[in-house]
């Protein structure tokens, strides 16, 4: 019909043209995400995993230990000196998943010249006994103790539980409970202090009154 032209031969504006370049650059980056979520998807085996589901994982397995641990009384029974040995011969080592820290209060901070005394000395000499049968390596601790007799075991137990006691009576502070339960834990091992202790002019004598 003359005057009219046909759609297919009517001219395309140039921004629709762009516009199919963008539309094709869009399939394109498209195709390339799927792919790359299908790549994804398919996984890398040494990848770690996320961290969410790390620690939703490890705190199923340490319920799973606590339950185990509390049927092996076998087992706690090393796994309770390891953790003490390794506060107590090792320290900074972290190396036991036991939530179970043992300190030993410096006596010298409260006692001027109390490492000099024979009962220190005898103690010192104790933990140099047992630090010299365990290894250099933290990392081999557990082997160590659980090679133990259980008498040997038990005693080690004993002497790093005897050095976290801490029965000093301090100014500031309020609460006397732990001086009551060193009371307790005096009367239970018959604690002899003249066994260890005289007093002298310059440790009671000439620090009090003449009454005392």
């Amino acid at each position: 019909v003359r005057g009219f032209v046909r759609a297919e031969d009517e001219p395309q504006p140039e921004a629709e043209a762009e516009d199919e370049d963008a539309s094709e650059a869009e399939d394109g980056e498209a195709a390339q995400q799927a792919e790359a979520e299908d790549e994804e998807d398919e996984g890398d085996a040494d990848a770690p995993l996320p961290d969410g589901l790390v620690r939703d994982l490890t705190a199923h397995r340490t319920l799973g230990l606590r339950l185990a641990l509390g049927e092996r009384t076998d087992v706690a029974m090393v796994a309770l000196p390891h953790a003490l040995v390794v506060d107590l011969f090792y320290q900074g080592a972290r190396q036991s998943c036991l939530d179970i820290g043992a300190g030993s209060d410096a006596l010298d901070n409260h006692a001027p010249g109390i490492s000099a005394t024979g009962a220190a000395e005898a103690l010192c000499a104790r933990h140099d006994q047992w630090g010299a049968q365990l290894p250099s390596d933290p990392a081999d601790l557990w082997a160590c103790i659980a090679a133990l007799d259980s008498d040997s075991r038990t005693a080690l137990l004993a002497h790093c539980v005897s050095l976290t006691v801490d029965a000093v009576k301090v100014p500031w502070e309020r609460s006397v409970a732990h001086i009551a339960a060193a009371d307790v834990l005096a009367r239970a091992v018959d604690l002899d202090m003249a066994a260890n202790w005289t007093a002298t002019k310059d440790n009671y004598f000439g620090r009090v009154t003449k009454a005392h």
